[in-house]
């Protein structure tokens, strides 16, 4: 019978598996210990990222530095009966309901998406359909010469970039005299089309390869361009893609749910807003 008893109190605290957790920090005065588990448990409910500062141990022990200094300084408040405040009991009422809220649509929409699995054959309609997103910019080396100047003298501009266009041919770059109104880009290296600044009108993929351009007007400049190199735009590959694709039709089914779910709360609850602004809204 005692050996029943003593191996029921055993079972008893091995279950309650907190008597046997690591102690991480003591708050003496109120007499709050906050343990390993309590520790995981603090963290998990700031989600599933959170999960990697239980493997760092800096981050750690700046989050237990962190929950204890809540635990004190709330411990001291309530001590000192600041929780009782009209103002505070006020907003403590309205923080809990909005934290059961959010709560309660995570929890509802969980259940729904229970039912929701994307086949491959969505993943891949919606591949086709939205080839845009997974466009890869061409990229491009080149080099450049650029004049700068003064659009009623526009003419004599161009005939000074059609001679200047003759010495880049013979490689005769040292007589050109560079200065703020005319100054030369030898190799840009490879750079993305959506990360060069020149006009748009200066299309890359027609311009021919490792031949100085006939020269370009646009605004106040004039752009005489050897193509270097030319990697054409791509779409990214199917396989590549179909994770983002899925957490995509995801996120988007995870929204149209919530907005479904508050709807219906909504409508159940029979909810009137009779406050409206000059634009009629009942959002």
């Amino acid at each position: 019978m005692i050996r029943t008893v003593i191996l029921s109190i055993l079972c008893c605290l091995y279950l309650n598996s907190n008597i046997f957790a690591k102690t991480l920090a003591i708050i003496e005065k109120p007499g709050i210990q906050i343990t390993e588990k309590d520790l995981e448990k603090y963290i998990s409910y700031y989600g599933p990222e959170a999960r990697m500062i239980i493997n760092d141990p800096v981050k750690k022990r700046r989050f237990l530095v962190s929950v204890t200094k809540i635990f004190a300084i709330a411990s001291k408040a309530n001590k000192e009966h600041f929780n009782t405040q009209t103002t505070i009991k006020d907003e403590i009422s309205f923080l809990k309901n909005k934290f059961i809220a959010k709560k309660y649509l995570e929890y509802l929409l969980q259940k729904r998406l229970q039912n929701i699995n994307f086949t491959k054959d969505d993943l891949y309609t919606y591949y086709i359909s939205h080839q845009e997103e997974f466009k890869v910019p061409a990229e491009v080396r080149f080099s450049a010469l650029v004049i700068k100047f003064d659009p009623k003298n526009s003419k004599e501009a161009l005939k000074y970039a059609k001679e200047l266009r003759k010495a880049l041919i013979k490689n005769d770059i040292c007589c050109l005299k560079l200065d703020n109104d005319l100054y030369f880009i030898k190799d840009s290296g490879l750079k993305s089309i959506n990360k060069i600044h020149l006009p748009t009108k200066i299309t890359f993929k027609d311009l021919p390869l490792n031949t100085w351009s006939q020269p370009i007007l646009a605004a106040n400049h004039i752009y005489i361009i050897k193509k270097l190199y030319y990697k054409p735009e791509k779409i990214k590959p199917f396989d590549d893609v179909k994770e983002i694709i899925k957490k995509k039709l995801l996120d988007d089914t995870k929204k149209q749910i919530i907005k479904e779910l508050v709807a219906n709360i909504l409508q159940e609850q029979k909810v009137k807003i009779l406050y409206q602004t000059n634009k009629l809204t009942n959002k």
